[in-house]
């Protein structure tokens, strides 16, 4: 819905009315005005000068990204004053009309109620599972009641954690993933020896087995009493166990995947299972059915049987308790069993005491075996299955707009480099082996975490403030033989690229340093509205009045002319290569000898009125400027912006508006205008 009824604000907003455009504090989201209410109970607010007594609080109606009203929420008047103000600074100044006002209250509210609804829906699914998980649980309980003889007093589950904590807000914290629930205990105890038990009945826990005591954790702060076990920090994303009282019995049970063990399995069982020899036909696993929960022992072929075969193999399978059993997630295809022992005698019915020519044992062709890579192949495969991750951590369109943003992207540059120093490493040990040439110390080298332990660089932070990426140094983190003699072999970036680095890290120190003015064009821009209109053709002399960084500059090629008044702007520019032919622009005595002249100039005060209208003198006649400028150019009411005005008529060949949000990468949301102008 378009607004109307202009309104000149002042500079700073003394009453509020209905209808005004508001901005959020940091930026994120647009609305209006749409009531007011008197506050009956004595309220304050306190800011900069101590407490200011409230009297009304106001309702805004917030807008999406596409203008439409999407939430409503009532602000005390001192916030809502700073709103409007937000909005009078961004260039906003379209006051809304009584029907208008009428459409975004009923909007937001409207929408606000449909999210309500939606979340409600959501709520009655997960109780739903909720209470079908408890179902199960029951029974679950009175089984484990039977076999403890007692109640349980607490329950053993396995949580897989994800990482949530962010540095540069110091934030710490976690999500949960994933609950699988191992067994049920008789004692409120916490102990770790227990928790080591239970984690055998999970495959994704098993590994918690042998974990020394550096993964029993006693942390004071911890949900679960203190006590997980886990390999790294309370935080660090992975698998942890953690054992939790059943205060409220069944109800305190969490919902999660079961993965009970029979109660008269031992540990033992992996040890049997482990004496199989390589030469079986079979070879026992030990699962657990992912829906029931029971653990059973599937005796997996060690290759593929004709059908006469499998038939005979299903038969002997089923005389003996057991079904055969397709492959499911990480669960292999195979012949299933309840017991170890129902499992053993089936495979012995093939692997021992039977006459290798008789009818009961198979005699099929084996599927391609498989044959142990070389050192070689495996290092270049590793090496070309890495570059899709490294493509996605030097990607180019990395946002970069906020401080936190940026600190990221400048670590996934990091990581990017670090990867490609490992990829390069193990291309390099691949010819080594080929040539049988591989240097003594690295011969022990089998893996690509250990070659990527051993090319991670040092970085500097010694001038790092809390936002700042560290220098990557390109030196050999590990001052170790081994380390040195790696390095050794790796190509390190070219002077250029070092060039290339530093050029991009000046550049950004300076993106939220608060230069007067600059606010860098997006390249898109650059690329799909400006330099359409602006025609250049080879030979064309060409200016940038306001080079800035160099953004556009760069797009125009060589033999640009740049101004620039910021000193810090100006060494970026002469790093480019680009020709600087002044600073202020506006001290430049007009000589009409450009053909072609793009610009984006300040927007405060007017500035863009008196840039543009300068930097026309210097066009020859039949040149072209195109040039971004505020909407505020175009209908303030100040004797500066109605001369302008006036005079851009006769001159201009095309105006549009651009999209709102066409600056939001480089820090603003102002809104803008693409022109162009003939002479």
């Amino acid at each position: 819905m378009k607004t109307s009824n202009v309104i000149n604000f002042p500079t700073k907003i003394e009453t509020l009315t209905l209808g005004l455009p508001v901005v959020s504090t940091h930026g994120h989201k647009e609305g209006y005005i749409v009531d007011v209410r008197e506050l009956k109970n004595k309220t304050c607010m306190l800011i900069g000068s101590g407490m200011k007594p409230e009297k009304h609080e106001y309702q805004v109606a917030w807008c999406d990204d596409k203008k439409q009203p999407h939430s409503l929420d009532w602000y005390l008047e001192s916030l809502t004053l700073e709103f409007a103000e937000n909005a009078v600074n961004q260039n906003l100044f379209m006051s809304l009309t009584e029907l208008e006002i009428a459409f975004y209250q009923t909007g937001a509210a409207a929408a606000t109620a449909d999210r309500r609804r939606k979340q409600e829906h959501e709520q009655n699914l997960k109780a739903v599972e909720r209470a079908s998980f408890l179902l199960d649980a029951e029974d679950k309980f009175k089984e484990a009641t039977k076999q403890l003889g007692q109640e349980p007093k607490s329950i053993i589950v396995a949580e897989l954690i994800q990482n949530k904590s962010d540095l540069q807000s110091d934030y710490w914290g976690h999500s949960t993933l994933k609950t699988i629930i191992l067994g049920f205990s008789k004692s409120k105890r916490q102990n770790f020896n227990e928790m080591r038990k239970m984690a055998i009945n999970a495959k994704e826990t098993k590994h918690l087995v042998e974990m020394g005591k550096d993964a029993e954790h006693r942390d004071a702060g911890h949900y679960c009493n203190g006590f997980y076990l886990k390999d790294g920090h309370e935080h660090a994303s992975g698998w942890q166990i953690v054992k939790n009282e059943l205060y409220s019995g069944v109800e305190s049970i969490p919902s999660g995947e079961w993965c009970l063990s029979p109660f008269e399995i031992s540990t033992k069982i992996e040890k049997e299972i482990a004496k199989q020899t390589e030469n079986s036909t079979f070879e026992i696993e030990e699962h657990t059915h992912t829906k029931k929960g029971f653990q059973m022992f599937i005796a997996v072929p060690q290759f593929e049987a004709e059908r006469e075969t499998f038939v005979d193999w299903r038969e002997k399978a089923r005389a003996l308790g057991g079904w055969y059993s397709k492959k499911w997630g990480k669960t292999p295809r195979g012949f299933a069993f309840k017991s170890i022992e129902a499992a053993k005698e089936f495979v012995s019915l093939f692997d021992q005491g039977t006459d290798p020519d008789g009818p009961n044992t198979p005699q099929p062709k084996k599927k391609n075996e498989t044959v142990k890579k070389s050192p070689s192949n495996k290092f270049r495969e590793l090496a070309d299955n890495m570059q899709k991750q490294i493509d996605d951590k030097l990607c180019s369109n990395r946002l970069a707009n906020t401080p936190k943003r940026q600190k990221e992207a400048g670590y996934a540059r990091i990581d990017g480099n670090h990867l490609k120093r490992t990829q390069q490493a193990l291309r390099i040990l691949a010819n080594l082996h080929d040539e049988n040439k591989v240097p003594e110390e690295l011969k022990n080298l089998k893996s690509k975490k250990a070659i990527h332990e051993l090319t991670q660089s040092k970085l500097d932070t010694s001038n790092c403030g809390y936002y700042d990426t560290a220098i990557d140094t390109n030196k050999p983190y590990h001052d170790t033989a081994q380390s040195k003699i790696l390095w050794s072999l790796l190509e390190g970036p070219s002077e250029e690229e070092q060039k290339a680095e530093a050029l991009r890290r000046d550049i950004e120190s300076l993106a939220f340093s608060k230069i007067p003015g600059y606010f860098p064009t997006p390249k898109s821009t650059i690329k799909n509205k400006m330099l359409p209109y602006a025609q250049i053709e080879k030979g064309m002399r060409c200016l940038e009045p306001q080079a800035g960084s160099g953004y556009i500059a760069d797009e125009l090629g060589e033999g640009v002319d740049c101004c620039e008044v910021n000193h810090s702007l100006r060494e970026i520019l002469k790093k480019k290569g680009h020709f600087l032919i002044g600073d202020d622009f506006l001290n430049l005595e007009p000589t009409p000898l450009y053909d072609r002249i793009v610009m984006n100039p300040p927007f405060e005060n007017g500035q863009d009125i008196d840039h543009v209208q300068h930097a026309f003198q210097f066009l020859k006649p039949g040149g072209r400027l195109v040039a971004i400028t505020s909407q505020g150019a175009f209908f303030h009411s100040t004797k500066k912006a109605k001369a302008f005005q006036e005079w851009i008529n006769n001159v201009v060949e095309h105006m549009e508006d651009l999209p709102a949000r066409e600056f939001k990468e480089s820090g603003t949301n102002v809104s803008s205008k693409l022109i162009v102008l003939m002479k």
